[in-house]
């Protein structure tokens, strides 16, 4: 895990949204994905809202079985529920992991991502807004990367940056952060920014689906963001 003071620095894969018939039921994922507007609602929630709910399922997992510390895949399955599920990236590096997800599932996940909170009580929203996307400001569109069963996921994934609202979060303990609550109201404590793709649920079978993006980092930020990249191949089986 990245940290720099204010930041937690996590890479995953720009959202991809795939339409592959999230009404009409599964389709086959050789189909082109199509962009959706990232602020319509899917499933209820824009992309933004989505963004805000990947972090507090990535945080509320105690660190011994946080998927996006995960090198085989095994913990997948952890914290999932819903209608939609959330594929971990990592938070720097590369990965190959292998998960079975539920026919009709809905996938989200971060191409690469970052997010601000709130250590000091000087901290403002527009702060935090800042420390986010310092690096999301330094990644390079041409290295975002995002297919399944070798289509690309869409055209152009610079249409797939999004900011989140502020949010809260419960961190249990052994987590990513110190165990407690982190819901100061009054100044909220996290502010997610990045590039992230829906994709629409797949038909039974097996899948593969890779995604990642890279950084020049931050250097203007203090302490400066180091360049960073991910590089993740999820090999699904779906049923």
């Amino acid at each position: 895990m990245r940290r720099a003071t204010n930041r937690i620095l996590v890479i995953g894969s720009a959202m991809l949204l795939g339409i592959f018939g999230l009404a009409a039921g599964p389709l086959s994922s050789s189909a082109n994905a199509l962009p959706q507007d990232v602020e319509a609602l899917t499933f209820g929630n824009s992309y933004g809202e989505w963004s805000a709910r990947w972090w507090q399922w990535l945080l509320s997992i105690p660190a011994a079985v946080n998927p996006n510390l995960d090198a085989t895949g095994a913990n997948c399955q952890q914290g999932q529920s819903a209608n939609v599920w959330f594929l971990a990236a990592t938070f720097g590096g590369p990965a190959v992991r292998s998960c079975t997800v539920p026919v009709g599932k809905a996938l989200f996940f971060p191409l690469i991502n970052n997010v601000g909170f709130q250590p000091n009580p000087t901290d403002t929203l527009n702060s935090l807004r800042k420390q986010a996307a310092g690096p999301i400001d330094n990644v390079s569109i041409t290295s975002l990367v995002c297919s399944i069963d070798g289509v690309r996921c869409a055209v152009d994934l610079s249409l797939f940056r999004v900011t989140s609202p502020s949010f809260s979060l419960i961190s249990p303990p052994g987590g990513l952060l110190t165990a407690g609550g982190y819901n100061d109201t009054t100044n909220p404590p996290f502010v997610s920014d990045g590039y992230w793709m829906f994709v629409g649920p797949l038909l039974r079978g097996h899948h593969v689906i890779k995604f990642g993006g890279s950084s020049s980092g931050d250097p203007s930020a203090v302490p400066p963001v180091s360049p960073f990249s991910v590089d993740v191949t999820y090999n699904l089986t779906v049923q």
